[in-house]
C-alpha cells in the first residue's frame, strides 16, 4: 500500500516540476478607457502595442455609441476606427502567441475578416470566418510577432487573448537536480522498507 502512494507521490512531484505553466493576458479595455468617449490606442495595452488605426470606445448603455455595443466583456471594445487593417506587436518587440479573439461588426451587418498570425512579414497561420454579432476567432499561432485583423469594413474587438511569455526550456541542471532528488526519494524508500523487513 504504501509502495502504490509513494509511486503516486513521485509522479505528482515529476508532473508539478516538469510542467511549465505559461498564462494567457486577456485584452478587454477595461482598464485603458475613458468613460463615454473613445481615446487613440496610441499606448501600450497589457504588454502589446495597436497600430493607429484602432481606437478604444464605450460602447455600454448610455455612452454615445451605445446602439454599437454592447462589449462583448465590460464597457470598452478596441474599435478599427479608420477601416483597414489592425494590427498587434508586442511592446518592445519579440514574439507571442495568439489563441483567440472576438470579432463584431460596427454597423451590425454581417462581414467577413481574416486574422494572420506573421512573424518577419511571413504568415504563420491564417482564421476566417463571416461575423455580425460577437464571434469568437480561435487561431493558436505561436511564434509570431504580429498579429493582424483585417475585414470589409469597421469591427469592433474584445477579449484578446495573447501569450507572450515563452516557455522556457529547462537547464541540464535543473534535470540534474530533479533526477538527485526522485535518486534520493528513492534510497529513502529503500532503506525505509528494509528497516520494516528488519523488524
Amino acid at each position: 500500500m504504501k509502495s502504490k502512494s509513494f509511486k503516486n507521490f513521485i509522479a505528482a512531484a515529476a508532473t508539478v516540476l516538469v510542467s511549465v505553466g505559461a498564462q494567457a493576458t486577456v485584452i478587454d479595455f477595461e482598464s485603458t478607457g475613458t468613460p463615454r468617449n473613445y481615446n487613440a490606442l496610441d499606448y501600450a495595452v497589457d504588454g502589446f502595442v495597436f497600430n493607429q488605426t484602432m481606437d478604444n470606445v464605450d460602447i455600454s448603455a448610455g455612452a454615445p455609441w451605445a446602439g454599437n455595443g454592447p462589449a462583448h466583456s465590460g464597457s470598452f471594445a478596441a474599435l478599427n476606427n479608420y477601416g483597414g487593417i489592425g494590427e498587434i506587436t508586442k511592446a518592445g518587440g519579440g514574439t507571442f502567441s495568439f489563441e483567440s479573439l472576438w470579432l463584431k461588426s460596427w454597423y451590425n451587418q454581417q462581414i467577413s475578416g481574416t486574422i494572420t498570425g506573421l512573424f518577419q512579414g511571413t504568415e504563420v497561420g491564417s482564421i476566417s470566418g463571416v461575423f455580425n454579432g460577437w464571434t469568437l476567432f480561435s487561431g493558436n499561432f505561436t511564434g509570431i510577432d504580429t498579429l493582424r485583423i483585417s475585414t470589409n469594413s469597421i469591427f469592433l474587438v474584445d477579449d484578446i487573448s495573447l501569450d507572450s511569455v515563452v516557455s522556457p526550456v529547462p537547464e541540464p541542471e535543473t534535470y540534474a537536480l530533479l533526477l538527485a532528488g526522485l535518486g534520493l526519494m528513492g534510497v529513502a524508500a529503500r532503506r525505509r522498507k528494509q528497516q520494516e523487513m528488519a523488524v
